[in-house]
Parts: C-alpha cells; sequence; structure tokens
C-alpha cells in the first residue's frame, strides 16, 4: 500500500500488518474525495470502507498477495479517477 505514497491526492499511509489506511487530502467539501474514491472503486467491484477523507483496507488474512496487490492497484485506480 505504500506506492501509493506520491499519488496526487495522497496525504498519508499507515499500516499495520495487512490493515492499512490511506488519509486524502480533502476537496473543498470534507469527505467528497475519499466518497468519490469508494464510488469508482465499488463500479470496478471493489469495495473501500471510508471515514471522512481515510480509505481504510483491511482484507482478509487468507488473501493471497496477488489479492492485495489487485486491491492496492484498484485503490490507485479510484484515487487518480476521483475528480471534484
Amino acid at each position: 500500500v505504500h506506492s501509493l505514497k506520491g499519488e496526487s491526492g495522497v496525504a498519508d499511509i499507515r499500516n499495520f500488518g495487512l490493515a492499512a489506511a490511506v488519509d486524502l487530502v480533502p476537496f473543498s467539501k470534507p469527505g467528497l474525495r475519499a466518497f468519490r474514491v469508494f464510488e469508482h472503486g465499488f463500479a470496478n467491484k471493489h469495495l473501500f470502507r471510508i471515514t471522512a477523507d481515510t480509505i481504510a483496507l483491511a482484507p482478509p488474512f487468507i488473501a493471497t498477495q496477488k489479492e492485495v496487490e489487485e486491491m492496492v492497484e484498484g485503490l490507485r485506480s479510484a484515487i487518480r479517477a476521483a475528480k471534484e
């Protein structure tokens, strides 16, 4: 998930094991950027949990490396697609 560092709109990334949080730089309206990320992800078969402008990730412990990589790439795509 730390490969998202440097993406436009990403303020901070933190994790503990497989659990991670990606803090986004807010748009003019708090929570709007994360909601747009959620919408794009959902439309592309990814379910991201949002709280304000934070995306929470918690894949199952049985997730394969490939599945985690696909989740992160889906999040990258959603972050790039989020427009105000």
